[in-house]
């Protein structure tokens, strides 16, 4: 009879143990971060970028704390500038091509598609039309106006490589005589957008010195690699003050 109860006794604690256990698994499971090689997928505010850009991370459960995290381009740190519970901001280091990866606390996950970097060539830049140039108001020291820039064509524009340039002419034509009235890089002008993609128009409102002359002349233009003019690509606005 003793030898019985001692079996039950011991079969007793043998399943407590196993359901402790079951319980101990799930609970350690549970309050795993939600970041991880088998957790959700980034998500990146853009697919196509530049060096020094900001860039939003979204798509995991990321906590409040700047320390807790580091983010890496292609195996390149980025500089984490801010984080929330939902999302992260960081500044794109200058790296190559590929997947972003976000660490929390030892757990990593990696973005879904990777983030492509920019490199405009001069026959990208030719792909950029203008339309509905306007001016909208002038006085004697300045010209405002606006005009829509699309990329007609099938790469990204980096509009850090790229400047609006104004001119005051005597005639309609350009020429390296006519009075320089001010420009921008194009990102600057479009409020920090630094990549046009493709397909995609963005509305400039902009303005130029008002000097002498009858004709305000809008160059755009753009440089790559180690600042080469592209002298081809070049495109004039004119329109009669």
């Amino acid at each position: 009879m003793m030898a019985l109860l001692h079996k039950k006794s011991a079969l007793v604690i043998f399943l407590l143990t196993g359901v402790l256990a079951l319980h101990s698994c799930k609970k350690k499971k549970d309050s795993d971060p939600a970041p991880g090689n088998t957790g959700p997928t980034l998500t990146l505010s853009k697919v196509y970028g530049v060096e020094g850009m900001s860039l939003e991370i979204t798509g995991g459960t990321f906590g409040t704390t700047v320390s807790d995290i580091s983010v890496t381009f292609n195996g390149v740190a980025a500089t984490v500038i801010s984080v929330t519970s939902t999302g992260i901001q960081v500044e794109v280091p200058a790296s190559t091509s590929g997947a972003v990866k976000v660490t929390v606390k030892g757990s990593t996950f990696s973005s879904q598609p990777v983030f492509n970097y920019v490199n405009m060539t001069c026959a990208d830049f030719a792909k950029l039309q203008y339309s509905n140039f306007t001016i909208t108001s002038q006085n004697s020291s300045t010209i405002n106006y606006e005009v829509d820039l699309k990329n007609t064509g099938t790469n990204p524009l980096d509009l850090t490589h790229a400047t609006i340039q104004n001119y005051i002419s005597a005639d309609n034509t350009y020429d390296n005589t006519d009075n320089a009235a001010g420009g921008f890089a194009m990102y600057i002008v479009n409020g920090a957008d630094y990549v046009l993609e493709p397909g995609e128009t963005i509305h400039v409102t902009h303005h130029a010195n008002n000097l002498s002359g009858s004709y305000l002349i809008v160059e755009l233009k753009a440089y790559v690699g180690n600042y080469v003019d592209c002298n081809d690509a070049k495109q004039y606005i004119v329109a009669a003050k």
